[in-house]
């Protein structure tokens, strides 16, 4: 897994490295990061013909959008922006999958021993695979560290009997029962009593009873460590085990398993089901789970195309919004020049030259349609035909009425128009302060949950006295 995630990541690399000298403009200005993933973008919206075949609805969508740049060029910046996200994002998600892949490590075999920690470290714990003809177990063992030599035994049992010594001399004299520690640091403790019948062993867990016609208590203690080892016979009748699995065959034959000087050795065999079975250890596989994550990482990205969608319905919707507001404004522009003896054509060519002569303002969507129509008109286009395609490009209502209006104006004449427009202008304002109304009513719904915070954390603020006050 680790090296198809590499060599993923290798050819997203040579990807962005060919499209980047390809545009060594863009190389030279840019990060190589950005101008990578902008090249990259570049190069899917001129080459890749599944990108450029664009749904006729979508390129709609796109059109209303930009209604200054041309079908081609807004439908391939759209394109280029879609191409590039997807590559950015697979190229982040394998660069994730990459990082998280250099936890596996591949198994291999280790032999039939296990080299035992040196005196003085701890107990080292291996997790092990072992592989039978036709299955596999994953074992736990605990490899013990090598046995102290005569001199650092003896200087263990002797600390351990100085801690026993102090032990005794901080209880005594006893009154009442007591007891005895039986693990001194790694050094096991057994008691033998002294009686006059002879010699009795105290309960494993030290305990000592004091008993009044004695005066004093006579114990032999024991100390185990290591090689020194309490032996007793127990007699336990127990039920008949169940055949043992290949698991609990391996499990037993490693409780068992020699334990040299220097090392633990394994099982090289096992009988299972009455039949004998070569052993295989091997250090488990360890990875990362990232296997669930590999197939969303390559899914991932390519849902933003789908998201497109939203986005430009989106956009579109808050543009019609915006038209909605601008449209009484229009209507008003128009009804006073035209209502100042100027012809059409003068009048809608006046209307955007307030955006023209400063072109810091920033244009809304209403008024760069009426500079499309101007310019159209401008070009040689008839002017009835620009109003047409004027009200055919905007789906508002108002907008297509007011278009119609003025098209039956050039046709046959209208001795009613500036009526007629001063009707539409008070529709007009009618959609106007609906609209205004709906807006300032998200707006406080947009503000209801940081009230809820707010009221919270006061709350919080006046009850903390309070709690503190109960606390205390």
């Amino acid at each position: 897994m680790k090296w198809i995630i590499l060599a993923a990541e290798a050819v997203f690399i040579g990807i962005g490295l060919y499209c980047s000298f390809r545009n060594r403009q863009v190389f030279h200005k840019r990060f190589f990061l950005k101008a990578a993933v902008e090249s990259v973008g570049t190069e899917a919206a001129s080459r890749i013909p599944v990108f450029r075949a664009l749904p006729q609805e979508l390129r709609m969508r796109i059109r209303i959008l930009h209604p200054d740049q041309s079908e081609k060029e807004s439908c391939t910046e759209y394109i280029r922006q879609k191409a590039a996200q997807i590559y950015s994002i697979l190229l982040v998600a394998n660069t994730i999958l990459l990082v998280m892949s250099f936890g596996i490590t591949e198994p291999h075999n280790i032999g039939y021993s296990l080299e035992r920690p040196a005196y003085g470290r701890r107990d080292r714990v291996e997790t092990l695979t072992a592989k039978g003809a036709t299955e596999e177990t994953e074992v736990r063992i605990t490899v013990p560290m090598q046995d102290p030599t005569a001199e650092q035994a003896e200087e263990v049992l002797r600390i351990a009997e100085e801690k026993l010594r102090e032990e005794i001399e901080r209880i005594a004299p006893v009154r009442d029962d007591f007891y005895l520690p039986v693990q001194i640091g790694g050094v096991e403790v057994s008691y033998l009593r002294n009686s006059e019948n002879g010699r009795s062993h105290v309960s494993e867990d030290g305990f000592i009873r004091v008993e009044e016609d004695t005066e004093a208590i006579r114990l032999s203690a024991i100390l185990l460590y290591k090689t020194f080892s309490r032996v007793c016979t127990l007699s336990i009748p127990i039920k008949e085990a169940d055949r043992p699995t290949f698991a609990q065959v391996v499990q037993g034959a490693v409780e068992s398993a020699e334990l040299t000087p220097s090392a633990l050795e394994l099982p090289a065999t096992v009988t299972v089901d009455e039949s004998e079975e070569t052993v295989v250890w091997q250090t488990p596989e360890k990875q990362k789970d990232i296997n669930r994550y590999v197939l969303l990482a390559w899914i991932l990205p390519f849902a933003i195309l789908p998201l497109g969608r939203i986005e430009l319905k989106q956009k579109e919707k808050e543009r019609l919004r915006e038209i909605t507001l601008r449209f009484p404004f229009l209507i008003e522009k128009l009804t006073v020049y035209l209502g100042a003896g100027l012809s059409l054509t003068e009048a809608w060519n006046r209307i955007p030259m307030g955006t023209r002569m400063s072109p810091s303002l920033d244009k809304d969507p209403l008024t760069e349609e009426v500079e499309v129509t101007r310019i159209q008109i401008r070009n040689g286009m008839p002017l009835q035909e620009a109003l047409q395609e004027f009200g055919g490009r905007i789906p508002n209502a108002d907008i297509r009425k007011l278009a119609g209006m003025l098209s039956r104006n050039l046709r046959r004449g209208d001795d009613y128009l500036l009526d007629r427009l001063t009707e539409l202008n008070q529709n007009a304002w009618e959609s106007y302060r609906k609209e205004v109304r709906i807006r300032s009513e998200e707006t406080e719904t947009k503000m209801l949950l940081p009230m809820i915070l707010l009221l919270l954390v006061v709350l919080l603020l006046v009850m903390a006295p309070a709690m503190l006050t109960f606390r205390g």
